[in-house]
């Protein structure tokens, strides 16, 4: 019994004259990887004209964040870190590194956003036209004869059982 509580003093006062970034669980990822980390986020957000103190601090507060998300995986950790980071050093995300700075995104969020949401407008935009033009394609008729659906109802009779038939123009402007 008393081998246990002087183990366990030991252990609490070892824990509290150590630093948060190298206290370790089973699952967590080793404290070399993770302070690489938190330098990898810190000088991503020094792009921003942060200063070294509060871009330190906003990257071990992410760090930290996703260390909860990805604690079991180190490899999702570390690729979601990459993620992050190459984020903040697209020139035009700009507005991930200012959302940080100014507050109005928290590290939390920031830690939780994937690759699609972490994208500046543009490439969003690209990707929305992307994807309804994809959806388009795959809509179109198989054939001359049209292609079976029960996803559209019938303008004469009302029935579902319906073979649809689209017709493009190969050109759209005239010369």
């Amino acid at each position: 019994m008393e081998a246990t509580e002087q183990e366990g003093s030991s252990s609490s006062s070892s824990s509290s004259s150590s630093s948060v970034a190298e206290v370790d669980h089973a699952e967590d990822p080793p404290a070399s990887v993770r302070s690489k980390c938190v330098g990898l986020l810190s000088s991503a957000l020094r792009l921003g004209a942060l200063d070294t103190t509060k871009a330190t601090e906003l990257a071990a507060r992410v760090e930290g964040h996703v260390r909860r998300i990805h604690a079991s995986d180190l490899v999702k950790y570390k690729a979601c870190v990459r993620s992050k980071v190459a984020n903040l050093r697209n020139p035009k995300n700009g507005h991930l590194r200012r959302g940080l700075a100014s507050g109005s995104l928290t590290p939390e969020a920031f830690a939780h956003m994937t690759a699609e949401e972490m994208a500046c407008a543009e490439l969003r935009e690209l990707r929305e036209e992307y994807s309804s033009r994809s959806v388009t394609e795959r809509q179109l008729p198989r054939g001359p004869e049209g292609t079976a659906t029960r996803q559209l109802r019938c303008r004469r009779c009302g029935g579902q059982d319906c073979t649809v038939t689209q017709i493009q123009l190969l050109f759209d402007k005239w010369s």
